[in-house]
């Protein structure tokens, strides 16, 4: 009897054993930590600002019987950049955890997931909600202009309303008007990054960029006074003169007078950035300017457009000269910001060991601003005339006594007077843009003809971008022209006296000559 019960309680005991084992052995691994709550749909509501957004499923979740994802199926066609690993059921990404990874990290997977979606998504309006399955799901703004890809994770743990991540924003200088002093207006290459003035012209630049977007700890767990600033920084030639009381800032379309201030770039920021976009600056114009946003208004208006327009004035610099032909008179601009991302300035995180499987190590991410650039050139020319001697004797050789007056249009017209110049063989008109001239010989050496007036035009044909290679027409098909004087008097009407003093003591002689006839036949007809 006592060997039966003996038989039943190790029979008992042995059965609870098996159970108890085989209740805490899962049927597939847990892979997932936090406070998940299981849901059916949950409510994702899209970033603040003026994009439409699409939402593509990279992932499906399944939940096991306590509530929790325990795996994750891949959708097409993004199983080319996530497997399922098959111990834990996580996604992953090469021999990285999604769940593990940094934001950096992170935002790389988003790029790839990018790269790699085609086929249907959602497609959600800029601050809507929209209800979503649990699994991961790539968001994408309508311009990458305005935002970065996103990942988010959809697992019933809460989901704050998400911000764009506009980490690789961008910046973009235009001309938008060329204002000539003599010449043709608007002149400006069909990308607007180029254009043909003329000294005196008055230039229209536009610069387009976006407010940085940050983390939500910005404000709370990082102080708004560690953020690196966000600003914009304008570096002419001086040869430019920016009219200071043009600078006109919008944001998000509308024109703004506060939530920023306009200040002078510092001597490090000039050395800096000056010869940026391949441009080469020797003198930066005095009225350089940079526009500094508020930190305050930075967070409250990221992803939002920003439009910065001004004019500047072309003319000459601090050593008298400005750049001719096909060199360039440049005005570069510098947008200098940092985020990291995540966050407004450099932090440290730990990172998967590429060393040591399934170890970390720790990367910092800098605390220097992130810099974009971009120009506008402006290009003016050059025209000269070489005074020459006409006789056959001595062609080719330069005559002293000339001087040449330079008008705008197809007449030598005092009201469109551009510039005279008395003195010497050589006649330089510097700094002009494309258009009609007409150059005048308004002093004739003595002794010699006045040449015949030049008619000219300078185009180019450089396009969607002018370098400078300028096109003449007309009288004068090249930059520099030979004018030649002949030997001999000036034409009658001229303003050469000797011709009339000629005319008019001619005239008298026949004159004289007709009286005395007349007198000799009535003298004849008495006598007969």
């Amino acid at each position: 009897m006592k060997k039966s019960f003996k038989k039943i309680a190790v029979t008992l005991i042995s059965a609870t054993l098996i159970m108890s084992m085989a209740a805490a052995m899962p049927t597939s691994a847990a892979t997932t930590t936090g406070a998940q709550t299981k849901v059916a749909l949950q409510s994702v509501t899209m970033p603040q600002g003026t994009a439409t957004y699409s939402i593509y499923q990279v992932a499906s979740a399944t939940y096991n019987d306590e509530g929790k994802i325990y795996t994750y199926k891949v959708n097409a066609p993004f199983a080319g950049v996530l497997d399922v690993d098959a111990e834990t059921g996580l996604l992953k990404m090469g021999g990285v955890s999604v769940h593990s990874m940094s934001a950096s990290q992170t935002q790389a997977l988003a790029k790839a997931l990018d790269a790699a979606k085609s086929g249907d998504s959602t497609s959600a309006d800029a601050g809507t909600s929209v209800d979503l399955t649990p699994g991961y799901y790539l968001i994408v703004g309508s311009s990458a202009s305005v935002t970065a890809p996103m990942l988010i994770s959809v697992d019933g743990e809460p989901i704050a309303p998400l911000t764009n991540k506009s980490s690789e924003i961008t910046i973009d200088k235009t001309i938008t008007a060329i204002d000539t002093a003599h010449g043709t207006d608007n002149v400006i290459s069909g990308n607007g990054k180029t254009g043909i003035a003329d000294k005196g012209a008055k230039v229209t630049y536009k610069l387009e960029t976006q407010v940085p977007t940050y983390d939500r700890n910005v404000g709370t767990v990082t102080p708004v006074a560690d953020m690196t600033p966000f600003q914009i920084i304008d570096l002419p030639e001086d040869v430019l003169t920016v009219n200071a009381s043009s600078i006109e800032v919008s944001v998000g379309g509308v024109v703004v007078t506060s939530g920023f201030s306009i200040k002078a770039p510092t001597e490090a920021e000039i050395s800096a950035f000056k010869n940026c976009e391949d441009t080469t600056v020797t003198d930066v114009s005095t009225s350089a300017f940079k526009v500094v946003f508020d930190n305050e208004y930075t967070l409250a208006n990221g992803g939002k457009s920003v439009v910065v327009t001004f004019n500047a004035t072309v003319g000459k610099g601090v050593d008298q000269k400005m750049d001719l032909n096909n060199d360039a008179n440049d005005n570069t601009c510098v947008l200098s910001y940092s985020n990291n991302y995540n966050t407004a300035k450099g932090k440290v995180e730990e990172v998967p060991d590429p060393t040591t499987p399934g170890g970390t190590t720790t990367q910092e991410f800098p605390n220097e601003p992130k810099t974009e650039s971009s120009k506008a050139d402006v290009f003016c020319t050059v025209f000269t005339a070489k005074k020459i001697n006409g006789d056959v004797s001595a062609t080719g050789e330069a005559l002293d006594g000339a001087g040449f007056s330079l008008y705008e249009g197809r007449t030598a017209e005092a009201s469109k007077l551009i510039k005279t110049i008395s003195t010497g063989t050589t006649f330089t008109f510097e700094g002009l843009g494309a258009g009609t001239y007409t150059l005048s010989e308004t002093q004739v050496p003595d002794g010699y003809k006045k040449a015949e007036d030049i008619t000219f035009t300078i185009s180019s044909d450089d396009t969607p971008v002018y370098a400078g290679n300028f096109k003449f027409t007309g009288d004068a098909t090249a930059a520099t022209i030979d004018v030649a004087n002949y030997p001999g008097q000036l034409l009658p009407g001229t303003g050469g006296a000797g011709t009339i003093l000629f005319t008019v003591g001619g005239a008298t002689i026949v004159l004289l000559a007709g009286v005395l006839f007349v007198f000799y036949m009535k003298k004849r007809r008495i006598e007969e």
